[in-house]
This record gives C-alpha cells, sequence and structure tokens, in this order.
C-alpha cells in the first residue's frame, strides 16, 4: 500500500513541475511573438526601456533644468 501511495507522490509532483516549466516556456514563447510582431529584438527593448527611464528622470529632476535651456537661457 504504501509504494503505491509513494508512486502516485512521485507521478504527482512530476506533474506539478512538468506543469510550471511548460508554464514558463509558454510564457517566453509568447514574450518572443510579441517581440516578432513588433519587429524588435530583446535587446532593443531594453535599450528603449533605459532610455525612457532615463527620460523622465531628466524630466522631473531640476537639475538637469540648465542642461535642457542652454547656457543664456538659464
Amino acid at each position: 500500500m504504501d509504494d503505491q501511495l509513494a508512486c502516485c507522490d512521485a507521478q504527482v509532483m512530476l506533474l506539478i513541475f512538468l506543469s510550471i516549466g511548460t508554464l514558463l516556456i509558454a510564457c517566453f514563447l509568447g514574450y518572443h511573438c510579441s517581440l516578432i510582431v513588433k519587429g524588435m529584438t530583446s535587446y532593443e527593448t531594453f535599450k528603449w526601456q533605459d532610455y525612457k527611464d532615463h527620460c523622465k528622470a531628466v524630466a522631473q529632476d531640476s537639475r538637469y533644468a540648465t542642461f535642457t535651456k542652454g547656457c543664456w537661457y538659464s
């Protein structure tokens, strides 16, 4: 009886492990399919996000205001 229960537990754990792995791979595939539709690479995506974050930080930080107006119009 205990052997059947141990076998069943192992099968359940394997099923859970494979389900989680399948879900992760499906999400990874979906992300890359969306990149294909946009015509971008993952590297370009991360670089654009860095650029947008930098622009947002510059817009919110008053220390950069001097450099956006030029030397004569500060």
